[in-house]
């Protein structure tokens, strides 16, 4: 997540957010965020942005690679589907 200006930006999965109309976001301390607006959504990519309003939000540390180590967390991503040559 990624926050200015008292709104969270979310990048999540198109299967997961695309297409919604009512998203609820609840965050991993519990927190609950309701009417969470869906800003765009790539079936092709299979990415979704999505945005919420809140004033207490931290965002997400964006890790370095190369500083990893073994037994380290990490959350990957990727594109699920293969990208059709041009």
């Amino acid at each position: 997540m990624e926050t200015a200006d008292g709104y969270g930006y979310i990048l999540t999965n198109n299967h997961v957010a695309g297409g919604a109309n009512d998203i609820t976001v609840t965050l991993a301390d519990g927190h609950v965020i309701k009417h969470a607006k869906l800003l765009g959504a790539d079936p092709l990519t299979d990415l979704a942005v999505v945005r919420v309003k809140d004033g207490d939000l931290i965002a997400a540390h964006w890790g370095n690679s190369d500083e990893l180590q073994k037994g380290d967390w990490v959350w990957p991503s990727a594109a699920r589907l293969a990208t059709p040559a041009p």
